[in-house]
């Protein structure tokens, strides 16, 4: 038995939904585009949004409510992220913070933003606004799942949910009830990524309900940016590139790239073009040329400024409880899977087949807030699923089901009656990491 080691492992599951064009229209024939949100359309009233993400998070983990944001007209470019190493153990709050703020009310002309919390990254911003200078900044702040007392009198909502993490609410101890929110059985990382958290904060923000819920597609050609970065520490890097294929009919066969993708020495890619509502692989590929892994995203519809591309840990202790897990050989497929909207919840009605078989279950998805990433892999190399849990760590889970890798195929993955298929590469080649839509 062989495991992925931190380079075979790299980019394990990203995230992001996209769009921007000049023309700002439809395509003729894009019939899965009945509404065209346009970037250029954008209401350029509104402030900007910072958003800190917690524990093992990145700056992706609000990309979905940003999405539905730009699905109702926000500027999407004004919905940023800061980075930092949220491993508690070794790690600390974000350094750049002020910064981030500085440089966004500079950037757009606003003299306040909108400040968001999530989890860990609660106690990060209540302590950012302990300083008056610091609150001065900020307009409104957002508290997803934290319980600090929020400092200066800023105005806050608080959002939090009845099996919140420990299985109770965590709302701030200041904060009015009037101003706050308890969803029923909403899991810790969906407060801020469903669409009922969006509605919240849309109707909060802006005293008026918003027009879509859904994912609206933006301008015929979509624009990606993002950060290149290790998985839980977010590390930049700067290494290889990511060659950029459009997904066709062969399975395995790749010619020319469309594009390819370099990250600055701060891990940043900077923005790049692809065709909405089309399917396309990234192949990371090492410094030496060595393959390093695959990644598939739904369809894109519209612009993403906070794609991340998630290489394996750098720290020991972090690799060792998650990536070094996973068992590889030439026979079979490792999937690194995430969902946009939360953790996998088939207690929920959540449900995901692979080639028309069910692989979630109460027992590989035992904790509501836990399951957020799953690695999927043949555990004993013996061409069977068990579906049992191999291992499991802080949100993330690895569970035995068998993809066959023999032959060149495309495997079908069906979440919650949406399809998409990916190709069959063998683990000994590295991850296929997916995002769920």
């Amino acid at each position: 038995m062989s495991t992925v080691n931190l380079k075979a492992a790299a980019w394990m599951a990203v995230l992001a939904l996209v769009g921007c064009s000049e023309d700002g229209g439809s395509e003729p024939n894009d019939s899965n585009c009945p509404v065209v949100v346009a970037d250029a359309d954008c209401d350029t009233s509104k402030e900007p949004i910072v958003f800190v993400h917690g524990t093992y998070g990145s700056g992706d983990n609000i990309a979905n409510v940003a999405l539905l944001f730009g699905s109702n007209g926000y500027c999407q470019d004004r919905f940023v992220a800061v980075e930092y190493n949220s491993i508690p153990i070794i790690g600390g709050p974000p350094q750049d913070l002020d910064a981030l703020i500085d440089k966004v009310r500079a950037d757009t002309g606003f003299g306040k933003v909108v400040l968001m919390g999530h989890s860990q990254g609660t106690g990060h911003c209540t302590t950012y606004l302990a300083d008056p200078d610091h609150a001065a900044k900020v307009s409104h702040y957002i508290n997803f799942s934290g319980t600090s007392m929020v400092p200066n009198d800023v105005a806050t909502l608080s959002i939090s949910s009845e099996i919140d993490i420990g299985n109770m609410t965590r709302h701030n101890v200041n904060v009015e009830e009037s101003n706050r929110i308890t969803f029923t059985d909403a899991d810790h990382f969906t407060l801020a990524a469903s669409a009922d958290a969006f509605e919240a904060l849309w109707q909060y923000l802006y005293d008026e309900a918003p027009e879509y819920r859904t994912v609206q597609c933006g301008q015929s050609q979509v624009t990606l940016e993002g950060i290149a970065e290790t998985f839980g520490t977010n590390t930049p890097q700067a290494m290889g590139v990511i060659e950029v294929h459009e997904l066709g009919d062969s399975a395995r066969e790749r010619g020319t790239p469309t594009l390819t993708l370099t990250a600055d020495a701060q891990g940043r890619i900077a923005p790049f073009q692809l065709k909405r509502n089309v399917a396309y692989e990234f192949r990371a590929v090492d410094a030496d040329g060595t393959l390093v892994g695959h990644v598939y995203y739904p369809p894109f519809k519209r612009s993403n400024r906070l794609l991340r591309f998630l290489a394996p840990p750098d720290h020991a202790l972090v690799a060792g409880m998650t990536t070094d897990n996973v068992t590889t050989g030439p026979g079979h497929v490792a999937l690194a899977m995430r969902y946009i909207g939360g953790a996998f919840r088939p207690d929920l009605g959540h449900s995901l087949t692979i080639d028309g078989s069910e692989v979630l279950t109460d027992g590989n998805t035992p904790d509501p807030n836990g399951t957020v990433g799953m690695f999927m892999y043949d555990v004993e190399s013996d061409g069977a699923s068990s579906l049992a849990v191999d291992f499991s760590a802080p949100f993330v889970v690895g569970t035995d089901v068998f993809v066959s890798a023999t032959d060149a195929a495309f495997v079908e993955l069906n979440w919650n009656g949406t399809i998409m298929n990916v190709p069959n590469w063998p683990s000994n080649e590295g991850l296929v990491s997916v995002m769920l839509p």
